[in-house]
């Protein structure tokens, strides 16, 4: 059976890991430090971040430096949570 990963596109491999950087206890981080968590080059991983952030996926935080999950992942989970109905949001949520 072949792998199915060799159909993945790298690019998206690299914005998924970007955004799952992000948690409660990591609400924001740095370039560098998403770099290193990656393991990307620092620029690679510069690249990807301003590529998020313009599509709304990201967002500075306060000090400018540092970045954070932006809205437009919000507007996509309320797309889901739409989708899948009352019942099953409260099964989800319940789990």
């Amino acid at each position: 059976m072949k792998d199915p990963t060799i159909y993945n596109v790298r690019a998206l491999e690299r914005a998924i890991l970007i955004l799952s950087c992000f948690n409660d206890d990591n609400p924001e981080r740095g370039v560098a430090e998403i770099a290193r968590l990656v393991g990307l080059h620092r620029a690679t991983a510069h690249r990807s971040v301003v590529t998020l952030l313009n599509g709304g996926y990201l967002e500075r935080a306060s000090d400018g430096e540092r970045y954070r999950l932006g809205l437009r992942l919000v507007e996509m989970g309320l797309a889901v949570l739409r989708r899948l109905g009352l019942g099953r949001v409260a099964a989800w949520l319940c789990a």
